[in-house]
């Protein structure tokens, strides 16, 4: 398992999904997450995003503690993201896997 895969999965243990439509997913954090998130650089993570080509765009609100993303769902199943967040670690497990070998596989194309 990648870096940011592990990361991805302690992720999810402070964030719940909140709201999902293929192609946007609004993410609600917990308190604690944000002392996590002062530690990294908007640009450096607006940068390693960019990268991404399935995914269109992010908005971060602090005072909401929120997220919003959109992403293509052409490259990414919407299916995924529910089992990424769902109860079942192994289930969110194999969904972070699977994510992650389609977005590098569209990013490659």
């Amino acid at each position: 398992m990648t870096e940011l895969n592990a990361y991805l999965l302690q992720l999810r243990n402070r964030v719940r999904l909140a709201h999902h439509i293929p192609g946007r997913i609004r993410l609600k954090f917990n308190s604690g997450l944000e002392t996590q998130w002062a530690n990294f650089k908007a640009d450096s993570m607006s940068e390693q995003l960019s990268r991404f080509h399935a995914l269109k765009s992010y908005e971060v609100h602090p005072a909401s503690r929120s997220a919003i993303l959109e992403y293509d769902p052409a490259i990414i199943d919407p299916q995924l993201l529910h089992r990424l967040f769902s109860e079942d670690m192994g289930d969110a497990e194999s969904a972070c896997h699977q994510l992650f070998h389609d977005v590098v596989a569209a990013h490659q194309i």
